[in-house]
Order: structure tokens, then sequence, then C-alpha cells
């Protein structure tokens, strides 16, 4: 499985950034990963070498705080990134961070080299891979020309080709002209625009988004009771709650695994998240239904039909951590599936929020033939 990704407004090495560059790694070292920090510097290449000593000392301070050791790989351009050497160096380590710098530079120097080969290789065998600023920028399709508006935009690395970053958001447009933030802000229609303030981050959720929506997983028959065990007893080791699971004749049905799974842990994480402490989460199965119930603030009628929206944060939890996606994650897998969403309130006064993968069949053992590949 891929592992955890993280997009940075700024901040990188950062005493402020220490807990998300921590979850990060903790992420790997579960899969299996060895507790070493690659450090890549190439967008910030053509920056003194005073500058580069210093990024070097600051990522030196930042992996001795989190007890991981640095690999600092001094990668300064595509030279460097076509060295098989520091290809081989970022095999199975937990994180691997892009830092910043010039974004276009970041792009030329990486696309098509073992080094960005190995990088991408090992985020999917569930090393964390993070970005900041340019190395944010890079992840999608295209890098546009801000500074020089004439040149058309450098192709980006696209491993996150339906996404557009602005680091610096809470600032970026000080900086630059109304003709600057024009390009900046002019995406394919298929693309998100995604602003990401200074010593903030995006994480998993976003590149869960975009990789669904291109999915080639096939879909198989699964027991839905077996699977939410399985993500509920996950949810409990990581969380400390209890997960309380209540099931009504649980169906088989066919699925793309890695998405149900997903959508199924974004719902009772979406629960844990907002419910007080000390709280227990219940899911009630009955069928193809899933009900996920907490004890939290509950959703307001108003909000009810945005809650699916990406990046939709109810007037209740805006001041709480999270991105807004996680709930946009399981109406993408309801939409790929052609199943269903919903949301009311639970028993105890907070929210209930659930899918419907075969709303139109009968309840019952039998697989039901939900979406296509």
């Amino acid at each position: 499985m891929s592992g955890s990704i993280a997009l940075v407004g700024s901040g990188e090495y950062l005493p402020a950034m220490a807990d998300l560059e921590k979850s990060l790694i903790a992420d790997a070292l579960a899969l299996g990963k060895k507790p070493t920090y690659i450090q890549i510097p190439t967008a910030a290449g053509r920056e003194s070498q005073d500058r580069l000593d210093y990024w070097r000392a600051l990522g030196k301070a930042q992996a001795d705080k989190l007890g991981v050791e640095q690999i600092f790989l001094p990668i300064y351009n595509r030279e460097g990134a076509l060295n098989p050497v520091f290809a081989d160096l970022i095999d199975d380590s937990a994180l691997i961070y892009l830092s910043g710098g010039d974004p276009h530079h970041l792009a030329e120097s990486l696309r098509d080299t073992p080094v960005w080969q190995s990088i991408v290789k090992n985020w999917h065998a569930g090393s964390s891979l993070a970005g900041c600023s340019a190395g944010a920028m890079v992840m999608s399709a295209h890098v546009p020309n801000f500074r020089m508006l004439k040149r058309e935009p450098t192709p980006g690395l696209s491993l996150l080709p339906d996404i557009r970053v602005i680091p610096h958001y809470n600032k970026f447009f000080k900086w630059i002209p109304d003709s600057a933030a024009t390009v900046l802000l002019h995406a394919p229609d298929d693309q998100i625009v995604l602003g990401i303030d200074e010593l903030t981050a995006l994480s998993s959720e976003l590149s869960a988004l975009a990789s669904d929506q291109r999915s080639s997983e096939d879909p198989v028959e699964i027991d839905i009771a077996e699977v939410v065990q399985e993500v509920a007893e996950r949810a409990q080791r990581r969380s400390g709650r209890i997960v309380e699971l209540h099931f009504t004749t649980p169906a088989h049905v066919l699925v793309r695994p890695s998405q149900f799974d997903r959508a199924l842990s974004n719902l009772i994480d979406n629960a844990i998240k907002f419910s007080p402490a000390g709280s227990k989460i219940d899911v009630f199965i009955k069928g193809t239904r899933i009900e996920v119930h907490d004890s939290g603030p509950g959703i307001a009628p108003e909000d009810r039909q945005f809650v699916f929206d990406r990046f939709y944060r109810a007037t209740a939890t805006r001041a709480m951590p999270g991105s807004g996606l996680g709930l946009a994650i399981v109406k993408q897998f309801a939409d790929i599936h052609q199943a269903t969403t919903f949301v009311g309130a639970s028993g105890t006064g907070g929210a209930m929020v659930g899918l419907d993968l075969a709303p139109s069949t009968t309840w019952g053992s039998g697989a039901h033939t939900v979406g296509t590949k």
C-alpha cells in the first residue's frame, strides 16, 4: 500500500512542524520501514553554500529530536538526481522530504531520474513522503510560471496531477501582482486549487481523493462484517477509543477493497475526532447499510447537505483540526460504486453518518454487484 503523504505550506524542519513529521515517520515505521529521514534539498540547489549548510543543520536537528537518522542527499541539480547511489540510499526509509526553494528547478532536476523513480517506488511501498512549498508544488502535473508570465508552465512530477498547490497561502498574494495571481488561480477544470498556509499541511486524505478518482483496482467480493471489524479494531488501537459493532444480517458486496477500507476508516475516524474523550463510537451494519454514530456536537440540519463536499467545514467544527476531505472521500467512493451516503442525528445527540452500498437490493448474504471497474 502507498505510504502517507503531506503537502506543507512552509516550515520544513521547524519545531512547529515536528508533530507532523513525527506522525509521518510513525506511519512508515508501522509498515516496517527503517528509522531514517531522507532530506532532499534540490529546490534550494541554486542557493549559496551557506544556505545549503543551514538547511542541512536544521534538518539534522529535527531528525535528532525525532529520534531517527538523518540522510541528507546533496542533490542540487539533475546530475545529482541521475546518481544511482543516491537513489539506493532512499530504499525503505521512513520519511522522504522534498524541501522548499525553486519549484521549476526541482521539477526539471528530478523528472525521469533514478532518484525520482526511487522516491515513487518507496512511497508506493509504504514510505512516507512530504513536500514543502516548492516540494508540494511539483507534485502536480504542471508548475505555473507566476514570475515569468509569458512562459509556459513547467511540467511537474505528476504524483498528484489533479491538484495545484499554492504554498504560503496566507501571505502569497501579498508578494505577487494581480496578473501573477490570475495565472496561479487559473487551473484546468479537473484540478483542485489548494492553498496551504505557512506552518500548516495537508496529508494523506488529499492523495486518496486524487488517486481513488483514477484507480484501476478491480472489484472483489467482500464480507462487510469482516472488513468493518478489521477497520474498527485498527481505529481502536490507534485512538484508544471503544468502537462497538452491531450486526444484523451483514451482506457480501462487490467493491474495490482498498477504497472501501479507506471510506470506512474515514467514517469511523471522523466520529472519533468529533466525539468527547472517553465516549464510544457505535457502528450499525444491517445488510448493505453502514451507520456510524457518535456523541459529538452533531451536524446542524442546514449543514447536512454540504458535509460530503470537498473542504467543507460545518460552522460548529471550523476551529477543530482537519482538512475537510474525509467525508468527501466517502462520497467519492459512493459515487464510484453507485452507492448512497446519508447523514442525520445519533441517539445521543451527536452525528449519524453512513453509507448504503446497495439500497435497492434485498438485504441478506448474497453478493451484490456494486459499481463497475
